[in-house]
């Protein structure tokens, strides 16, 4: 079976299995035959070096030890197990609500991320070879924000400086109305028919929470279409407009905003409703709102209508003399300002019954006729008495109250405190800061005063005590937030004072 000395030849190959032992046993049955030399021990160490070169590496991965894993071979096996590849999945969507922003947003960035890096590179890299296609009109509409930038430049040259900056008025008044109009849109169709739709909200709650919505948005529209003149043309007018217009949406502007009270109270109090405040949520993050919540929707037809009237005197202070809008225009400021005015008080009104409806008495005796008459308030806020509890105090036109807030079946309440006291029997005195005080008790207030700190932003409200009808003598120190704060008080104080005086000299006249 040798050829020679230091070679032989099996009649098999050995297996990759074969252990130590069996390869000995062959070996010695092999070298049975031939003499025992020198050259044997080497042949069969060389045999065993050869056999043990053509075993096969192990396709699974190797089983490490802990106490002989190397660095390398960490890194290679941790190499190895990046490798594999993982399947991008989406996140579902459970319902309609979901398709707005963050989830949206979500699946728009995770899509995104498929593209290759190459694919990006080559298209920045056409686009910054390529001209843009779109016209430079179309560039210029689309980044203008006055109307000196739309106009056509033989036009603007036949203008003088004072009519450029008129239009230019002009121009952000039509601007605005777009604005009110595209929102107003917003919150009819994505909130309420989106709640509607989801059965979020029922249909006597999206009454009171948006009102007469549907009323307001087609005055708007129709504004809007009057007013909006061809690209770049200029407008000789818009006093006549306005005129007719605030003519025609008095009575439903007064219903509109007297409605805003109750809405912004229903519409907190539905707040903690998860799936409301979820939707609003979504909505708020999407990118249609701007970042706006609801109420910002709702209360842009009130607080647009305060700013007509500083608009109307820019325009009319650039309006030539002579000119017919001029005078229309000054027209229109009268009369819009009546609209604020009876907007004011219907929103007053709706406030003081709103207050008085959730006023919760202690005793009989805190109960005044005068309380239900109320139709204006006008001062409300928290201030602090003796004892360093919060109370909410408000000035009405003809008696003071001093609440606390309360909850009563989860709706916000005030209940009344202390007795109230009419305007005509109010007593005010100011009191200087670090003064000393004799109705002192205990707590954080009381310790401030008669501490190492000065009693700082204090006042006293008392009754008159000849003027006392039924002779209780009603008086509370009240400590205010700030210095401004307490001004406030204070000048809102005389001023309802002056009011009664002047109705009472009226009367007995």
């Amino acid at each position: 079976m040798f050829s020679g000395g230091n070679s032989f030849k099996l009649p098999y190959a050995p297996s990759e299995f074969m252990d130590s032992n069996v390869l000995d046993s062959l070996f010695d049955s092999t070298t049975s035959v031939s003499s025992t030399t020198s050259s044997s021990s080497r042949t069969k160490e060389s045999f065993q070096k050869r056999l043990l070169k053509r075993k096969r590496k192990p396709t699974q991965l190797p089983m490490l030890d802990p106490d002989t894993v190397s660095l390398r071979s960490l890194e290679e096996f941790v190499g190895d197990l990046r490798k594999t590849n993982k399947r991008l999945s989406l996140p579902r969507l459970s319902s309609v609500s979901e398709l707005l922003s963050p989830m949206r947003d979500r699946v728009l960035n995770i899509m995104c991320t498929q593209k290759s890096t190459t694919t990006i590179h080559q298209d920045l890299k056409l686009q910054t070879n390529k001209k843009s296609l779109l016209p430079t009109s179309a560039i210029k509409k689309f980044r203008c924000s006055t109307w000196s930038e739309t106009c056509d430049e033989t036009l603007k040259q036949t203008m003088s400086e004072h009519e450029v900056e008129r239009q230019n008025v002009i121009y952000e008044l039509i601007s605005e109305e777009e604005k009110i109009v595209e929102n107003l849109g917003l919150a009819q169709r994505v909130y309420r028919n989106g709640m509607k739709t989801l059965n979020i909200l029922s249909d006597d709650e999206l009454k009171k929470i948006f009102g007469p919505l549907e009323d307001i948005l087609p005055l708007h529209e129709d504004l809007l279409y009057r007013l909006k003149p061809k690209y770049g043309a200029s407008i000789d007018a818009v006093g006549n407009i306005y005129l007719e217009w605030f003519q025609r949406i008095r009575s439903s502007y007064v219903s509109y905003c007297s409605n805003l009270i109750n809405a912004k109270e229903l519409l907190d109090q539905k707040r903690q409703n998860v799936r409301v405040e979820d939707y609003l949520q979504r909505c708020t993050d999407s990118g249609f709102s701007r970042k706006l919540d609801l109420w910002d929707f709702l209360d842009q037809p009130r607080s647009r209508l305060m700013k007509y009237p500083i608009v109307f005197k820019r325009i009319q202070k650039r309006t030539k003399d002579g000119h017919e809008d001029k005078r229309i225009l000054l027209e229109t400021i009268n009369f819009v300002e009546e609209l604020i005015d009876d907007v004011s008080q219907a929103i007053s009104a709706a406030l003081c019954t709103n207050v008085i409806q959730r006023l919760i008495y202690t005793s009989d005796e805190q109960k005044n006729s005068l309380i239900n008459k109320q139709t204006k308030l006008l001062c409300q806020g928290e201030l602090k008495n003796t004892r360093g509890q919060k109370l909410h105090v408000f000035l009405f036109e003809e008696i003071l109250l001093f609440t606390r807030i309360a909850t009563r079946n989860d709706v916000k309440c005030y209940q009344l405190t202390n007795y109230p006291i009419p305007i005509e029997l109010l007593l005010i005195e100011d009191l200087e800061d670090g003064c000393k005080i004799q109705e002192l008790n205990t707590g954080s207030f009381s310790r401030t005063l008669s501490g190492t700190k000065q009693a700082r932003n204090v006042f006293r409200c008392s009754t008159i005590e000849n003027n006392s009808s039924d002779g209780r003598i009603t008086s509370i120190t009240l400590q205010a937030r700030d210095v401004y704060d307490k001004q406030q008080w204070i000048q809102a104080f005389k001023n309802v004072k002056n009011i009664v005086e002047i109705t009472k000299n009226s009367i007995l006249k």
